[in-house]
Protein backbone atom coordinates (compact mmCIF):
# COMPACT_ATOMS: atom_id res chain seq x y z
CA UNK A 1 0.00 0.00 0.00
CA UNK A 2 2.72 2.29 1.01
CA UNK A 3 4.19 1.81 -2.54
CA UNK A 4 1.24 2.82 -4.46
CA UNK A 5 1.05 6.42 -2.51
CA UNK A 6 4.55 6.50 -3.67
CA UNK A 7 3.60 5.95 -7.04
CA UNK A 8 1.14 8.09 -6.99
CA UNK A 9 3.08 11.22 -5.55
CA UNK A 10 5.37 10.33 -7.97
CA UNK A 11 2.55 10.49 -10.81
CA UNK A 12 1.57 13.84 -9.63
CA UNK A 13 4.79 14.70 -9.03
CA UNK A 14 5.75 14.08 -13.01
CA UNK A 15 2.29 15.86 -14.33
CA UNK A 16 3.50 18.51 -12.36
CA UNK A 17 6.71 19.01 -14.10
CA UNK A 18 4.96 18.11 -17.88
CA UNK A 19 3.04 21.14 -16.96
CA UNK A 20 5.15 23.53 -15.88
CA UNK A 21 7.75 22.22 -18.82
CA UNK A 22 4.68 23.37 -21.52
CA UNK A 23 4.28 26.59 -19.62
CA UNK A 24 7.69 27.40 -19.65
CA UNK A 25 7.71 26.77 -23.96
CA UNK A 26 4.71 28.65 -24.20
CA UNK A 27 6.22 31.52 -22.58
CA UNK A 28 9.49 31.53 -24.20
CA UNK A 29 7.27 31.30 -27.54
CA UNK A 30 5.47 34.18 -26.40
CA UNK A 31 9.01 35.94 -25.62
CA UNK A 32 10.56 35.21 -29.05
CA UNK A 33 7.25 36.36 -30.79
CA UNK A 34 7.55 39.76 -28.76
CA UNK A 35 11.23 40.48 -29.17
CA UNK A 36 10.21 39.86 -33.40
CA UNK A 37 7.54 42.30 -32.95
CA UNK A 38 9.55 44.63 -31.05
CA UNK A 39 12.47 44.46 -33.48
CA UNK A 40 9.57 44.75 -36.34
CA UNK A 41 8.63 47.50 -34.93
CA UNK A 42 11.71 49.53 -34.19
CA UNK A 43 12.73 48.96 -37.66
CA UNK A 44 9.14 50.85 -39.13
CA UNK A 45 9.54 53.62 -36.30
CA UNK A 46 13.16 54.13 -37.86
CA UNK A 47 11.82 54.33 -41.42
CA UNK A 48 9.20 56.52 -40.37
CA UNK A 49 11.86 59.00 -38.83
CA UNK A 50 13.96 58.63 -41.54
CA UNK A 51 11.01 60.24 -43.74
CA UNK A 52 10.01 62.71 -40.95
CA UNK A 53 13.13 63.80 -41.23
CA UNK A 54 13.17 63.69 -45.36
CA UNK A 55 10.01 66.03 -45.37
CA UNK A 56 10.84 68.42 -42.51
CA UNK A 57 13.90 69.19 -44.87
CA UNK A 58 12.15 69.33 -47.66
CA UNK A 59 9.95 72.04 -45.82
CA UNK A 60 12.90 74.02 -44.86
CA UNK A 61 14.00 73.96 -48.04
CA UNK A 62 11.07 75.51 -49.60
CA UNK A 63 10.14 78.01 -46.37
CA UNK A 64 13.86 79.27 -47.63
CA UNK A 65 12.58 79.53 -51.39
CA UNK A 66 9.72 80.96 -50.66
CA UNK A 67 11.40 84.08 -48.65
CA UNK A 68 13.62 84.45 -51.14
CA UNK A 69 10.35 84.48 -53.95
CA UNK A 70 8.60 86.93 -51.92
CA UNK A 71 11.58 89.57 -51.72
CA UNK A 72 12.55 89.16 -55.47
CA UNK A 73 10.52 88.84 -58.22
CA UNK A 74 13.21 86.81 -60.20
CA UNK A 75 13.31 84.67 -57.43
CA UNK A 76 9.83 83.48 -58.41
CA UNK A 77 11.04 81.80 -61.19
CA UNK A 78 13.87 79.91 -59.01
CA UNK A 79 11.27 78.95 -56.56
CA UNK A 80 9.39 77.17 -59.30
CA UNK A 81 11.91 75.37 -60.41
CA UNK A 82 13.17 74.17 -56.69
CA UNK A 83 9.48 72.75 -56.48
CA UNK A 84 9.69 71.09 -59.66
CA UNK A 85 13.30 69.42 -58.33
CA UNK A 86 11.56 68.56 -55.10
CA UNK A 87 8.64 66.38 -56.76
CA UNK A 88 11.42 64.94 -59.12
CA UNK A 89 13.30 63.67 -55.93
CA UNK A 90 9.92 63.09 -54.39
CA UNK A 91 9.10 60.22 -57.12
CA UNK A 92 12.36 58.60 -56.61
CA UNK A 93 12.35 58.30 -53.09
CA UNK A 94 8.48 56.78 -53.89
CA UNK A 95 9.84 54.43 -56.71
CA UNK A 96 13.31 53.33 -54.46
CA UNK A 97 10.81 52.91 -51.77
CA UNK A 98 8.80 50.28 -53.63
CA UNK A 99 11.67 47.98 -54.36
Amino acid sequence: MRDETVLNKLNHFEISVRKLVEAYLNLKSKYQEAQNEIHTLKTNLQEKEELLSQFQNQDKISNFVSSLAENNPEMAELKLKIDDIIQEIDKCIAQLSEQ
